[in-house]
Order: C-alpha cells, then sequence, then structure tokens
C-alpha cells in the first residue's frame, strides 16, 4: 500500500540500503539532474496523469523525470467536477467490466489517500414529468443500482437507498416539489484533485523521479535511426536535453498544438479537444449536501450540482474547442444553457 506524502522535507543524503534516493522537493535540485542523469522514463505534463505515470514508474524501479510547463496540476487537473466516479453510465452501457475496475481503483484512492478522496452521496430526484427519469423508469434504474453496487460498490459499507420526497428535500431544501415523488441515491467518491496530483508528484519525487514546474518540453530528441533520446526543454531562461530511452506524453489535449512530437513521427497525431464548463453558485442558494442530478433541456446527458467549500458547482457541458487552451472562459450561451435547467427544479 503507497501512502501519499502530504509533504517532503528536503533530503539530501545519499541513498539508504532501499536504493531510493532521498531526494528533497527543491527544484534547483531536480533540474541538475535533468542535465546530468540518464533516464529510463521522461515524462511530458504535470497532471494527475503525467504524476500517476511518474509514482507508477518510479515504484516498479525506473529512472523517471517529470516535466510540466506551468504548475502541477494547473490544467485539467485543478478544473474538474472534483469526483472521482465508479462509472455508472457505463453499466447503462453494458461496461460492466470498467466500472468493476473503476469501482476497485477508486476505493484503493479511499484507502491511500483518505485525506483527500471521501465518499460522495449523489441522489437522483424522481419527478412526475420533465426529470432525469419518472416513477416508470425508476424501477429499471434502480436495478442498475443494485448491479453497480454488486460490481464494487458496496465496498463504501453501504448500498443505494430509496428516499421519499421529504427525504430529498432534507438533501437539497431549494428543490421544487411540485412534481417531486422521491429519489433515489448512491454513493461516488469527490476528490481535492489539485491536491492529489501534487500528492502524487511529491511521492514519485521521494521515491527518486526528478519532477519539475515551469519547466517547457519543445522537442523530442531522436537518434540518426529515428529512435526517441529524449527531449529538449526550457527552464529559468536555458535550454536542457533530458536523454532518456522512452517519452511519454502526458498533456493531454495541450498535444494538439505542440510541434515538438511531428519531427521525425511516422504519422500525425489528431487531438479532438473537448470543452466542459462549470458554473460556481454559492452554495446558500442551493443549500445541498450531496450532489444532485438534474435534467438539462436540449441534451441527453444529465447535469450535476456538487458541493465544494462555499460553493456548488453546476455542470458540465461538453462541447468540441477549437479556440486557444491557454486562454478558455465561459460564453453567456453557455452560462444560460447550464443555468436553465436548476432554474426550473
Amino acid at each position: 500500500m503507497i501512502n501519499f506524502l502530504p509533504s517532503l522535507k528536503p533530503n539530501r543524503e545519499s541513498a539508504d540500503m532501499t536504493g531510493v534516493a532521498p531526494v528533497g522537493f527543491v527544484r534547483s535540485e531536480h533540474l541538475a539532474r535533468l542535465a546530468s542523469d540518464r533516464f529510463d522514463i521522461l515524462i511530458i505534463g504535470g497532471g494527475v496523469t503525467g504524476a500517476y505515470a511518474a509514482l507508477d514508474a518510479s515504484l516498479r524501479g525506473f529512472r523517471v523525470a517529470l516535466v510540466e510547463k506551468d504548475d502541477f496540476a494547473s490544467g485539467t487537473s485543478s478544473k474538474s467536477s472534483k469526483m472521482v466516479h465508479g462509472g455508472l453510465r457505463y453499466i447503462e452501457q453494458g461496461n460492466l467490466g470498467l466500472v468493476r475496475h473503476s469501482l476497485l481503483e477508486r476505493q484503493r484512492l479511499r484507502r491511500n489517500a483518505r485525506h483527500l478522496v471521501q465518499r460522495l452521496p449523489f441522489l437522483f430526484p424522481i419527478l412526475e414529468k420533465d426529470g432525469v427519469f419518472d416513477k416508470r423508469l425508476a424501477k429499471a434504474f434502480e436495478s442498475l443500482l443494485w448491479t453497480y453496487d454488486l460490481a464494487g460498490g458496496w465496498r463504501e459499507g453501504i448500498l443505494h437507498q430509496r428516499l421519499s420526497k421529504a427525504e430529498v428535500l432534507s438533501h437539497c431544501p431549494t428543490f421544487k416539489d411540485d412534481n417531486l415523488i422521491g429519489g433515489l441515491m448512491y454513493f461516488d467518491a469527490r476528490v481535492d484533485d489539485a491536491r492529489l496530483t501534487l500528492n502524487l508528484a511529491r511521492t514519485a519525487a521521494y521515491h527518486g523521479a526528478a519532477i519539475t514546474n515551469h519547466t517547457k518540453a519543445v522537442e523530442i530528441t531522436r537518434n540518426n535511426h529515428g529512435k526517441v533520446t529524449g527531449a529538449v526543454v526550457q527552464a529559468d531562461g536555458r535550454e536542457i536535453t533530458v536523454n532518456a530511452t522512452a517519452v511519454v506524453m502526458a498533456t493531454g489535449v495541450w498535444l494538439r498544438d505542440w510541434s515538438g512530437i511531428k519531427k521525425g513521427a511516422e504519422r500525425k497525431l489528431e487531438i479532438r479537444p473537448a470543452k466542459g464548463v462549470h458554473v460556481a453558485i454559492p452554495w446558500l442558494k442551493i443549500r445541498n449536501d450531496c450532489t444532485v442530478t438534474i435534467p438539462v433541456p436540449g441534451r441527453s446527458r444529465r447535469a450535476t450540482i456538487t458541493r465544494w467549500g462555499n460553493v456548488s458547482y453546476l455542470g458540465t457541458t461538453d462541447e468540441d474547442y477549437q479556440g486557444d487552451l491557454d486562454d478558455v472562459h465561459c460564453t453567456r450561451e453557455e452560462l444560460d444553457f447550464l443555468l436553465e435547467g436548476p432554474a426550473r427544479r
């Protein structure tokens, strides 16, 4: 079991008997290692995917480097719905194996990073009409929740529940009760996404990985036979050539606008960015103590309202995006689209 480190104290002593160098989280030292060491794996992108890949590879004994052009978790990994989904919707698609695997991984996070990942009640109100589903479909949906519980949801120590109208309103008192019949509640999880990413990166560093932020990869390097030999990165006004046997791109949608990987590549990678918008609403206007699902006019997927501190996040949209990936904003149309559903509830 890996316990994620909430903090690291600098320690410049040599490797101990385990062979793990107790490298402190000192950026200048990690930059120096990029220039001097040879790595088995160089990971580009310091979001949760890159950070976890660095940790996993380090634990397997590989010499690992991780670079991030801005700050760790500055992109998608700090702008999520704050949820660790078990994958209920994949049961609807018949992909039970994926759900079972997702629930197992979620429980590992709950066990290993319990200071960051907590249980999250998830409420589906049942309405007479115009709901996520009406009372005729409630029994069919409840069978999906039984499947979810049996696939691994039981690891939370609590199974899904059927709620009365009064119980639904106790969880979200601002919900309009005109067509409300009752509800169904199952249990998912939520996470402090940015802190999880930072803890993963720190733990990878503790196990020997060289990790640096504000270090921009500009080009993949190759030998005369076209084999990858590492990458050129820019940090603190200078260029560093990082030697690595393999390079892992964990940049997400930012790969669309990055030209360094195309040099010597056999084929062009096609990236299709999507834009998901969340609206932060003062929690006092919603007063929900769980995540509440609501229908949004004009779309088949449901939206959710999740409490996070003093705000409730309403989201999300899911649209193709062709603009600047470093300058993404919510439009007035997207705001009105998201707010239309809750205004009716």
